[in-house]
C-alpha cells in the first residue's frame, strides 16, 4: 500500500487537474441537465430514472469527496497537531 502522504499528493495533482475538473463540471451539469427534462409523472420507469440521475450525480461527488479526504488525511498525518 502507499504511503499516505504520497496519496495525498496524487489526490492533490488530480484535484488541479484542469482536464478533470472540466470532466467533474460537465458530467454535473449534464446530469442536471438531464433531470430538469425529466418526467414528473410516468410512473416507476420514470421514477426509476430520476432516481439513477440523482444516485450518479451522488457517485461523481463522492469521487470528489473521496480525492478531498486523501488530501486531507495526508496534510494531517504529516504536520502535527500544533500546526494544524
Amino acid at each position: 500500500m502507499k504511503d499516505t502522504a504520497i496519496i495525498a499528493e496524487e489526490a492533490a495533482q488530480l484535484l488541479d487537474n484542469q482536464l478533470l475538473k472540466e470532466a467533474f463540471v460537465s458530467i454535473e451539469e449534464n446530469i442536471i441537465d438531464q433531470m430538469k427534462t425529466a418526467p414528473i409523472i410516468g410512473g416507476d420507469k420514470a421514477n426509476e430514472f430520476r432516481d439513477k440521475l440523482i444516485l450518479t450525480l451522488q457517485m461523481v461527488q463522492s469521487v470528489q469527496d473521496q480525492l478531498i479526504g486523501y488530501v486531507t488525511s495526508g496534510y494531517l498525518a504529516n504536520n502535527k497537531p500544533e500546526e494544524i
